[in-house]
Parts: C-alpha cells; structure tokens; sequence
C-alpha cells in the first residue's frame, strides 16, 4: 500500500478491496496519537496507526454501503414476490371462472 502525506491528508492507494481504488483521509487537527501497549512511539508506528485507522474506516464504509444495497435489493424482491403472488391468485381465479362459465 501506498501513501502520500500532505499535512493533515492522507491519500490510501493500492487498498485491498474490489470496490475501492484509492481513499482519500482527512486526519483531524491537533491530534495525538495514544498508544497504551507501546510507550515509545516512532514515525513508523504513528504510521501504521493511522493507516490501520484510515483502512478501518473505509472497509465499514464499504460494508454499511454493501448492508443498505443489500436492503435494497431484498425490498424489491419481496414487492416484486407480492406482485407475482397476486398475480397468480387472480389468473387461478379467472381460470376457474371460465371453467365454470364454459359448462
């Protein structure tokens, strides 16, 4: 992965996704990183820190996009279910109709 750092703004290039090519992460200002497990932070680790943060951010991005897709699609089907089904029952009905008119 690479990345290009202009102040405050990190650019993710070479994501590991099949929908996302590149991201673009606006870091807030005047923000310091905490580390609890490592008491000596280097640039390296601030780094990886804010990249594992940025590719967190945009992988439940994605997901949440995926999830309401998916929502979508399954409003659809199920209308389009209903719209079949009484599609059906009324072409039973006027079937046995004739049926009946026909004797």
């Amino acid at each position: 992965m690479k990345v290009d750092k202009m102040s405050n703004i990190v650019v993710l290039k070479g994501i590991s996704s099949n929908v996302v090519e590149e991201a673009i992460v606006v870091l807030k200002p005047n923000i310091t990183l905490k580390s609890s497990k490592i008491k000596t932070t280097s640039e390296h680790n601030k780094t990886n820190t804010i990249l594992k943060e940025a590719e967190h951010v945009v992988n439940s991005y994605i997901h949440k996009m995926q999830d309401e897709s998916n929502k979508i699609e399954k409003q659809t089907i199920k209308k389009k279910y209903q719209y079949l089904k009484t599609f059906t029952v009324l072409l039973i009905l006027t079937n046995i109709f004739f049926m009946f008119k026909n004797f």
